[in-house]
């Protein structure tokens, strides 16, 4: 039954509530794509969190079902109109497979988190009920290591600042016409953020 709430253990993990409280930093250029996109999606929108690993996320946004493979790979396809809430995730991938009118960003050539986030529509707000605000740096690099740039938020959640920095990665990719490809290799989160030095 997906309403059952998956415990995940020790440790800051993005689908518990203000996991990020005591976390004084998040390396994510080694965390799979989904720990990215739980940060995102609101945890009411994301369906058999139990039934999953962490490596993959299936979620609901506006009039999509949207799923995260464990290669980082984002599918999408039109939500049913009735999906019961007893389904299991092989419901939920069963009718992945048998769509057929799905969307595979990979097969288009979109690869940046940025741009898929810009085509769903998806926005983070800059604060979320009932978490405290922080003030947060962003580090982004290139696919080759190189530092880019540090973004610095004030009194936002950690969630939107990993959003604004996915949106940047996006630009910049554009702006070399994919050359490079960008990615927020960091987030620090403090009330006295002191920005990366390059």
């Amino acid at each position: 039954m997906c309403r059952e709430i998956r415990p995940f253990g020790y440790g800051p993990h993005p689908g518990r509530p203000n996991w990020w409280q005591g976390v004084t930093g998040v390396h994510l250029a080694d965390k799979p794509a989904a720990f990215l996109w739980r940060m995102l999606v609101p945890p009411q929108a994301v369906v058999c969190a139990h039934d999953l690993d962490d490596d993959e996320l299936i979620f609901l946004w506006r009039d999509w079902v949207v799923y995260v493979q464990p290669d980082g790979a984002v599918l999408r396809i039109p939500r049913p109109a009735k999906a019961s809430p007893w389904w299991t995730a092989a419901d939920w991938w069963d009718l992945l497979w048998w769509a057929a009118d799905s969307v595979d960003y990979d097969a288009l050539g979109v690869y940046a988190m940025g741009e898929i986030i810009r085509d769903l529509g998806l926005v983070v707000p800059v604060r979320r009920r009932g978490e405290p605000p922080a003030d947060v740096s962003v580090r982004l690099i290139r696919h080759d290591g190189a530092h880019v740039e540090t973004l610095l938020f004030r009194q936002v959640s950690p969630a939107y600042a990993l959003y604004r920095g996915l949106l940047r990665c996006a630009d910049l990719d554009a702006a070399t016409d994919g050359e490079w490809e960008h990615h927020v290799q960091r987030l620090q989160v403090s009330s006295d953020v002191v920005p990366f030095r390059h």
